[in-house]
């Protein structure tokens, strides 16, 4: 929505000069900075591209999960350059990823399976590298309790079977 007014805001100031334009879309289209409003967009399309992502209806996204959610810790550190406004969005961002945006070893599982990602050390800790290895060690358990066969029909096929 905000590249949208960013794109636009030409247009908004030239309908301003109507004189039949209420108020209230004066004082709104006041407070527009152009500053602030790129840089809030500079701030957010991240998230928006994560979303995206995250969200791919055609391709299994399960194992981006963790490497989506180091690339956004990174986006939202305070850097010196940064204004107050865009500061103090980016520390409330940071607060509110860590509180919604859930991990668990399920995701750290997928990114070991993944060979593009399973080196990046620096995506997991090692408590959640752990509990992602014993999520796959307990899959691979219950593959091989389903697919067990007894004892009995394993001596009835002596002969292998024909190619």
């Amino acid at each position: 929505m905000l590249t949208s007014v960013d794109k636009s805001k030409s247009q908004l100031r030239a309908i301003a000069c109507d004189p039949q334009v209420p108020k209230k879309f004066l004082r709104l289209l006041g407070d527009l900075h152009d500053e602030i409003l790129s840089a809030v967009i500079a701030v957010l399309s991240p998230f928006e591209a994560a979303t995206k992502i995250l969200s791919a209806e055609k391709s299994p996204t399960i194992h981006l999960v963790l490497p989506t959610l180091f690339k956004l810790r990174q986006h939202v550190m305070s850097v010196n350059t940064d204004t107050t406004a865009v500061a103090g969005l980016k520390q409330r961002l940071s607060r509110q990823l860590e509180k919604y945006f859930v991990i668990a070893p399920i995701h750290a599982a997928a990114t070991l399976l993944d060979p593009r990602l399973k080196d990046k050390d620096d995506l997991m800790s090692d408590s959640l590298k752990n509990q992602g290895i014993e999520v796959l060690r307990q899959m691979l358990d219950n593959r091989r309790r389903a697919t067990a066969r007894p004892i009995d029909e394993q001596s009835d096929a002596a002969e292998p079977p024909r190619k």
